[in-house]
């Protein structure tokens, strides 16, 4: 019983190192980036492009299932987004809405991102498909968090990679 009690209390102990939710230091780093990501999905849908660049550490580079595009400086990121959103207007679309995220930091300076999301159209209806997914990373770098890449999922629901 007594080396089953030393094993329990091991086991809490380890566990609370490896889920780090309860560090304060750990919980301020989230929020920090919550605010970034927070930032980035509003000014996406406000298509407001220079906030929208100012949510990346550039040099970046985006991965869409078409090609790759390297994000040089903050003109190329408003650029590529600038371009993007023109594309999907011309398909109705006037918001996309986040259906689901999930963060996992690696390190205190290294963040994975991982979101679904539906777009809409004015109408508040979906445009198919009706889920679509990146993920995406964010580095603490300069003092600041900020994103560095994307990757877009075209098909999250059977990508199962992105089980999230």
């Amino acid at each position: 019983m007594k080396n089953m009690t030393s094993f329990l209390l091991l086991l809490v102990v380890c566990g609370c190192a490896v889920f780090p939710g309860g560090d304060p230091a750990s919980s301020a780093r989230m929020a920090e980036i919550q605010l970034v990501t927070n930032r980035y999905l509003a000014a996406f849908n406000d298509g407001d492009l220079e906030a929208v660049a100012g949510c990346w550490h550039l040099p970046g580079w985006v991965a869409t299932g078409a090609a790759s595009h390297a994000l040089i400086d903050g003109e190329e990121a408003k650029s590529f987004y600038g371009d993007l959103l023109e594309k999907i207007r011309a398909g109705g679309w006037d918001h996309s809405r986040l259906l689901s995220e999930h963060f996992e930091m690696v390190n205190e300076g290294y963040v994975f991102w991982r979101i679904t999301f539906t777009r809409l159209d004015k109408a508040g209806d979906v445009i198919p498909p009706e889920v679509h997914g990146g993920v995406y990373t964010l580095l603490f770098k300069d003092g600041r968090w900020g994103i560095t890449t994307l990757v877009v999922d075209a098909d999250p629901d059977k990508n199962p990679t992105s089980a999230y």
